[in-house]
């Protein structure tokens, strides 16, 4: 009966991804070609494949077959895929199903309004629709948690197991020492663009940046007829399924490394999305097992990668040979300081590697606040003006420059933050653990060869899908646990010598 049991859940489990894949390619739509009218009737449509999927993942007979599962018949991948696909079926049983609809529709509607409130640069347009989300994230995280700290519970959904009282001192710990490499980084590492390119900044076109950014995909083993590279107002990755993964990023003429850093971040989680095995698409185990581990794959390419000495002494002739004139008379060395100047900026998804902990210290400060009730959204904007002069000692002047400038609280993505922190300290971790099994990685990469660290990822990473939680993961993929040590060390090793 087991077998058979496991059988018929497994075709239910592949319908409700089926299902699943429709909803993310309409957000996708809606972040890239929708009309900007589209707004409403995109919302309902959401909500309504919501209702079906939520059907769907509490059927009486989804739990009948959970049940008659007998782990003793199933193998390891096998007794994971139940497992993580019980627990996710339990947050959908315990989310009230109207909850569930308001929720789609009510976000998919607010990610219209802050895209025309950051255009507009004007937090007031979005603060009545943030105090919505605001309200339902605290009902959702109460249905979830019960008597449990609400944004643990949030936090949980994509972090498994993970805690404030785990986060509090690790994000402390790494702005402070953020602050440290920021104030003894030399001063011939804060090369500004106006610096190096001279007062006026040269236009690099945009046609020609897309070009490079994907060659830089198609080399680091990214399958765009798998996927795809298209423009978004705010860069993100959109796995609707492994042969059919969806990439943005934003250029600016001139910000040259916007775009391409943009790209190779989300090549990482792009690579990911691609590199499950082909035997459980449409389940857990084609899934991210957590956002930490997903943001460390787009991290580790960005920055362990894509900022090193070896990835531009291929990459830097490729450059230059698109872009002639606006890269006359400068040299690898010059850019080399370029590419890791270290300064505090406005914009999160371009700030450097050190300064990059910063901003989500301030974004995890803010939205657990709001979340516990301790700041009240009405107060959102001067709140984190105060925090960016303490951590960052910048006054933002204009609300896109703010609170406006992440698109993650419109669609209800409260807890998600503090991943991407993790996703760095797990990045330089892993990254040392590659370096450990293949020393030649980085004489690789000044040759534009990145099969061997790609199959390292995909197979230390990628093929395990959510088979292991992220701490027993990333023990079995470096050694040790979880741990800040690496990425310090990573940091320091980059940011202070020389």
């Amino acid at each position: 009966m087991s077998s058979t049991a496991f059988g018929l859940l497994i075709e239910k489990i592949n319908e409700i991804y089926a299902l699943r894949s429709g909803l993310s390619l309409m957000g996708w739509d809606q972040e890239t070609y929708m009309p900007t009218r589209g707004g409403e009737g995109r919302a309902q449509a959401m909500a309504a494949l919501t209702q079906v999927i939520t059907d769907k993942y509490t059927h009486e007979l989804v739990g009948k077959l959970l049940d008659e599962c007998n782990p003793q018949d199933l193998n390891a991948r096998e007794q994971a895929l139940v497992r993580e696909f019980k627990r996710d079926r339990d947050l959908y049983i315990r989310l009230p199903n109207d909850l569930s609809a308001k929720i789609a529709r009510v976000t998919s509607e607010a990610q219209n309004v802050w895209f025309q409130a950051k255009k507009a640069n004007d937090a007031k347009l979005f603060l009545p629709t943030l105090q919505k989300i605001i309200e339902l994230m605290r009902e959702k995280a109460k249905a979830l948690g019960g008597e449990k700290c609400m944004y643990d519970t949030l936090l949980d959904i994509y972090e498994p197991g993970c805690t404030t009282k785990e986060l509090d001192p690790l994000l402390t710990e790494l702005g402070k020492f953020s602050h440290e490499i920021l104030e003894i980084n030399t001063s011939n590492k804060k090369t500004s663009q106006q610096e190096l390119l001279g007062e006026k900044v040269p236009s690099f076109p945009l046609d020609k940046q897309k070009i490079f950014s994907l060659q830089i995909l198609a080399d680091m083993g990214f399958n765009l007829e798998a996927g795809r590279l298209d423009v978004s107002a705010h860069p993100f990755t959109d796995g609707l399924h492994p042969c059919d993964v969806r990439l943005t990023t934003r250029f600016l003429e001139n910000e040259p490394l916007a775009g391409l850093f943009g790209t190779l971040h989300e090549g990482g989680h792009g690579l990911y999305e691609q590199g499950f095995e082909s035997s459980h698409y449409l389940s857990p185990m084609a899934e991210a097992v957590s956002l930490g581990i997903h943001e460390s794959q787009s991290r580790i390419w960005e920055n362990q990668v894509g900022r090193s000495p070896a990835f531009w002494e291929y990459a830097f002739p490729l450059w230059c040979q698109l872009f002639p004139e606006q890269m006359l008379g400068i040299t690898l060395e010059q850019w080399l300081k370029y590419v890791n100047r270290v300064a505090c900026s406005y914009i999160r998804v371009e700030a450097d590697e050190v300064t990059y902990n910063l901003h989500i210290v301030l974004r995890y400060k803010m939205e657990k606040a709001l979340i516990e009730g301790d700041l009240q959204v009405a107060d959102v904007p001067p709140v984190w003006d105060k925090l960016a002069q303490e951590l960052l000692n910048l006054e933002p002047k204009e609300a896109s420059f703010g609170f406006l400038q992440d698109i993650h609280w419109s669609a209800g993505l409260i807890g998600y933050f503090p991943t991407y922190a993790l996703g760095s300290c797990y990045a330089a971790q892993l990254f040392e653990a590659a370096l450990k099994a293949h020393p030649g990685l980085e004489r690789e990469f000044s040759a534009g060869h990145f099969t061997t660290f790609r199959e390292w990822l995909r197979m230390n990473i990628h093929s395990q899908g959510r088979e292991h939680l992220p701490a027993s993961l990333m023990l079995r993929a470096t050694g040790m646990k979880p741990n800040v040590d690496a990425f310090k060390r990573h940091l320091r090793k980059r940011y202070t010598v020389n």
